[in-house]
């Protein structure tokens, strides 16, 4: 890969400066972007976009794949950069790059000031300082903009999201529970999609604690033990799937349920064993 990408001074002031791995992954990302459209096996990338995955970030940048995603998030946080996961790629968009790249008309006429600088003087440095700051000033304030507007998360970025926090909540089951309201909680527009996922957290752990769930002990009727057998598939259902297990068609339901009848059956025997020893001890 040839040619050079531009840095501003500001770029000291800016706010993730003293973030090594945020900078380290953002300057790579400004030198991997397209600097002009192209397409990649249908897929029209524009300029200052690139298509890349986890495994390749780590690869290329040193970082873990943990410190990526966190960095990620932070970048995301404050309107540097967006982004479109698939199972296969991940499709990031620069949101500024031609403020920080410019154009190739930009740098013509860069160069052009630079050659008449001695024939313009002080006033076109002055110039250049007024648009340099009102420049500044528009980037701050679309970066404000940015900020302040919703912007709905894809399903794997709920998924890394509640990775992160280590909850149990179902990524696509959020996602179409809020994608159906027109991700509004009643009449109020949602702002921040992450508060919502700590108000489901908080929900689940609500109900853990009011709700004690029965056992195999808790059992006394058929009608109760039908209920228990289907809670049991759901709860082996839910631990599998965090640990990304996805098939689970009907005949591993009813081999689950064989193993369960075999419990009982062995319960059903133990506990009138113990009832006829407690009778010969009386």
């Amino acid at each position: 890969m040839e040619g050079y990408i531009k840095f501003h001074r500001s770029i000291l002031n800016w706010e993730w400066w003293h973030d090594i791995n945020v900078f380290r992954l953002f300057t790579y990302l400004l030198l991997k972007a397209n600097h002009k459209a192209k397409s990649w096996r249908g897929i029209n990338i524009k300029r200052g976009q690139l298509i890349t995955s986890l495994p390749s970030l780590e690869k290329q940048t040193g970082l873990s794949v943990q410190q990526i995603r966190t960095a990620l998030m932070k970048l995301k946080s404050t309107g540097e950069l967006t982004e479109q996961s698939t199972n296969k790629y991940r499709l990031i968009t620069l949101v500024n790059y031609c403020e920080y790249q410019g154009t190739d008309k930009d740098s013509n006429r860069q160069k052009n000031i630079q050659d008449n600088r001695q024939s313009t003087g002080n006033q076109q440095a002055s110039n250049r300082l007024a648009t340099a700051n009102k420049n500044d000033k528009n980037i701050k304030n679309e970066r404000i903009k940015t900020n302040t507007a919703f912007a709905k998360p894809t399903i794997q970025e709920i998924k890394d999201y509640c990775e992160e926090r280590k909850n149990n909540i179902d990524a696509e089951t959020f996602f179409n529970h809020y994608e159906t309201a027109n991700w509004f909680r009643g009449k109020t527009k949602i702002k921040k999609w992450k508060a919502c996922v700590r108000t489901w957290e908080n929900k689940d752990k609500k109900e853990s604690t009011e709700i004690k769930p029965m056992g195999m002990d808790d059992v006394t009727n058929r009608e109760e033990y039908e209920a228990y057998r289907e809670r049991n598939w759901q709860e082996f259902v839910k631990a599998r799937k965090l640990k990304g297990e996805t098939d689970f068609n009907e005949q591993r339901k009813k081999n689950h349920f064989v193993t369960l009848d075999k419990a009982m059956s062995a319960k059903i025997a133990r506990d009138k064993k113990l009832g006829v020893s407690r009778e010969n001890k009386t």
